[in-house]
């Protein structure tokens, strides 16, 4: 029997190569404009009786750069409404830090500190 060239077998079960971000996206980073939209879907898809709640962690992660697992491990310890700074704890190899809160976000952390005193964060 002839041999016949065959094509490996690795090569016929991968998959194609993936696309570079640059090749996806323009930008790498959410805009003022994306971030006001999010801000408005979460103030209406908010499925927690507290107003603002969620609206208030997508503002927090934008303003403060937190990660998903920063923003879920907040506490209302780690908040200073009289002071208006809140301590961040980041995770992966950042360092410790205290943050000014500004405008919206201190107006809304005090109407849902106000709201329920029990009610965390997350």
């Amino acid at each position: 029997m002839p041999k016949t060239a065959q094509t490996p077998k690795k090569a016929m079960f991968l998959p194609p190569p993936r696309k570079t971000n640059a090749e996806v996206s323009t930008h790498e980073y959410l805009t003022a404009t994306e971030i006001e939209q999010l801000c408005k879907v979460a103030h209406k898809q908010n499925r927690h009786l507290i107003m603002y709640r969620d609206e208030l962690l997508v503002m927090l992660m934008f303003f403060h750069a937190f990660r998903v697992s920063e923003v879920i491990s907040l506490r209302w310890d780690q908040v200073d409404l009289k002071e208006a700074v809140l301590d961040v704890k980041r995770i992966k190899n950042g360092k410790p830090a205290t943050h000014p809160l500004y405008g919206a976000e201190l107006c809304a952390l005090r109407q849902l500190q106000r709201a329920s005193s029990h009610y965390s964060l997350t």
